[in-house]
């Protein structure tokens, strides 16, 4: 009408949603102060259970209101006053119902029903069976419920087989069900699990699922659930435990083992026994540690180990005429049978077709390089190195995550082409940012890690007891308060980094008790001549006899 103000439709929509957004906080309110004043009050009883139920009805994901109905709930089973637990039961069910419509995702709403299903073991299984597939054909994504149904199928007795064939049936109506692949991964290893234990299931059933999967993933490329399947179907099994080093070092009279993963000493299923050795213990007193010491009770020309892990026993004898060491090659990565590698190829060329037609996917680049790894390395070694570094360069919220599994390849070619590292072991230019497998290098007395960016790595350092030389130059650290102790440190090199005080340098000197020679040339810290001079006079308060390069 001519002359009357017009309303903005949008203020007034707001007005009326913000009186409506009060209205239910003044309920919420009221209701939750009814609740704790009765739970102050003890009042355990069907009137409790009502304010409670009202207020999560419309507010699923307070959990503090469901454990207050379960103290209900408890008193009243210890009271014996409930008359018709079946009733009881089913009314907390269809609570749970009403909550998981207003959100599917409730943890309190589903855990709530697990634990109903303990305490009112009566109740229909079957029928929460058929729920849970009612659910998932509405939101076959929703891991709740995914776990749901997992309890419930181990209350039936359900078989895994049955299991698998319901994974199969969701897979089948949707291959971007993640949660489908997910439980199948857990499934296969109870049904088809690998005598050899190389793989996650026995070759037959791991050839079959490549192939399934290998449909799922190049259907729709840029969908990542068949993509973490395939991925589990290649990766690497926890390794088996055992021994694979051991040697005397006479100047400290210490005899070392080491292992492939951590272990602890207190293991029951682990024994090491040695006529010349005193109490095992962990280096720098670790729980659990892939490098055991022990003190040497006699000098010898031969010293003899018995290791028996799990009932398998390995004898190890070190001799003078080696240099008191004994070493096992690592082996990284399982052998591949013909028919798998065959298969392997296959895929290997079907990721390259799908990268010439978008070479910048995510998926076929990571999956490939999964696939060459396992194919051989030495073959596709440049190849793997270009991709992971053209995910760093594609995949930019992950590019820390690349270049660790970059410098993790690195570093296991490194020690499968080189022998045991003994004497002078270098991973120097590499571009690594990160350390693996360090208890390999317990026996190596020069170490050159320089030209690389290892400021997240010091600590990792902690197995190179017997490293006397260290060369860290070039490394962009900003810090050297993670280095470890290193008993055996005669000469520490930190040229060219960003160290910005002395008191980096200053702090770390107790670690190194052995330390004779120190550079730290190139470093922010000394470019000015006072600063220089001021540094070395510290340092030489300290240690006297410390030479100290600064140029």
């Amino acid at each position: 009408m001519h002359g009357q103000v017009k309303t903005d439709k949008s203020a007034a929509v707001r007005e009326k949603e913000k009186k409506q957004k009060d209205a239910k906080l003044k309920v919420y309110r009221e209701g939750m102060t009814q609740i704790f004043e009765r739970r102050r009050s003890g009042m355990k009883d069907w009137e409790t259970m009502r304010f409670v139920g009202d207020v999560l009805s419309t507010n699923p994901d307070v959990y503090t209101l469901w454990n207050i109905r379960k103290e209900v709930l408890l008193q009243m089973i210890d009271d014996k006053s409930i008359d018709e637990p079946v009733k009881v039961g089913e009314g907390e069910l269809r609570l749970t119902e009403i909550c998981l419509k207003v959100n599917p995702k409730s943890y309190g709403a589903w855990h709530h029903r697990c634990w109903i299903l303990e305490h009112f073991p009566e109740l229909d299984l079957k029928r929460e069976l058929a729920l849970c597939n009612k659910y998932l054909k509405l939101d076959a994504r929703n891991f709740h419920c995914w776990d749901y149904r997992r309890f419930i199928t181990s209350k039936l007795g359900l078989s895994p087989e049955e299991e698998l064939s319901y994974t199969m049936q969701k897979i089948e109506e949707d291959f971007s069900n993640y949660s489908s692949w997910h439980y199948r991964s857990k499934l296969l290893p109870l049904i088809h699990s690998d005598p050899a234990g190389i793989r996650p299931i026995k070759e037959e059933i791991h050839l079959r699922e490549l192939d399934l999967v290998q449909n799922a993933a190049f259907t729709d490329p840029n969908d990542q659930s068949a993509w973490f399947y395939l991925r589990w179907l290649l990766g690497r099994l926890e390794p088996k435990l055992e021994i694979v080093m051991s040697f005397v070092c006479k100047e400290q009279s210490k005899m070392y083992i080491v292992f492939n993963t951590d272990a602890s000493p207190s293991d029951s299923s682990i024994d090491v026994v040695s006529e010349h050795s005193s109490k095992w213990t962990t280096v720098n007193s670790l729980r659990d540690s892939s490098l055991w010491v022990s003190d040497l009770k006699t000098n010898s020309t031969e010293y003899n180990i018995k290791v028996t892990i799990s009932n398998e026993t390995e004898n190890v004898s070190l001799k003078a005429d080696a240099g008191f060491v004994w070493f096992r090659k690592p082996q990284f990565d399982p052998d591949v049978s013909p028919k798998l590698k065959a298969l392997l190829v296959e895929q290997l060329e079907t990721c390259n077709q799908l990268l010439e037609l978008e070479p910048e996917s995510k998926w076929p680049l990571l999956t490939s390089v999964v696939f060459m790894k396992a194919i051989d390395t030495n073959q596709y070694r440049e190849e793997i190195i270009e991709r992971l570094r053209s995910l760093m360069k594609y995949d930019k919220y992950r590019s820390s995550y690349y270049a660790d599994t970059l410098s993790k390849f690195l570093i296991e070619e490194e020690f499968k082409s080189n022998e045991l590292p003994t004497g002078s072991f270098s991973l120097k230019n590499l571009g690594l940012t990160s350390l693996y497998y360090t208890q390999y290098l317990a026996r190596a007395e020069r170490l050159d890690l320089s030209h690389n960016n290892l400021q997240r790595s010091l600590t990792k350092l902690q197995f190179a007891v017997n490293c006397s030389t260290l060369i860290l130059d070039d490394n962009d650290l900003t810090s050297l308060q993670n280095i470890p102790s290193l008993p055996q440190l005669i000469s520490l090199s930190v040229a060219n980094n960003r160290l910005q005080t002395a008191e980096e340098i200053l702090k770390c000197i107790d670690k190194l008790p052995s330390l004779q020679k120190i550079v730290v040339a190139g470093n922010p810290f000394v470019e000015d001549d006072a600063a220089k001079q001021e540094f070395e006079k510290e340092l030489k308060s300290l240690r006297p006899t410390l030479e100290i390069t600064v140029d």
